[in-house]
């Protein structure tokens, strides 16, 4: 499995060869011709290596479609976790609205009593 920071720091890597390329090939250039002029071959070199970190900040690093991909499937797993807390939410009001219906719980404990035994208080239940 290749991870983002290993491939980040490969392509750092691989950028620092290529300026050192760039420089060594000037060099000797300058070596081997030296009939063109140090400050030449100094702007050239300064020229290529102008293009290339031009070319590299332009390029983006992750293309388009990847990029829109990712922000869908984030929007799409946010609306799954909004849609989540939608119903908990709408579960909690329901049950708060049925306990609001039935009132305080000596009410219910002795609805409760009343069907099961015929005894209408919770106390009559309690001597038994």
């Amino acid at each position: 499995v290749i991870r983002a920071a290993d491939l980040e720091t490969w392509m750092s890597i691989i950028e620092a060869i290529a300026f050192g390329g760039t420089v060594a090939s000037m060099f000797m250039l300058h070596i081997a011709n030296p009939e063109f002029p140090l400050w030449v071959v100094l702007v050239v070199e300064h020229a290529v290596i102008v293009v290339k970190c031009y070319l590299g900040w332009s390029i983006a690093d992750i293309p388009e479609d990847v990029t829109a991909r990712k922000i869908r499937n984030s929007m799409t797993e946010q609306s799954k976790r909004l849609r989540k807390r939608a119903e908990a939410a709408e579960t909690a009001f329901a049950a708060a609205q049925r306990w609001r219906k039935i009132g305080n719980l000596k009410d219910v404990a002795q609805a409760f009593f009343a069907t099961t035994t015929g005894d209408e208080s919770v106390e009559g239940r309690r001597k038994r």
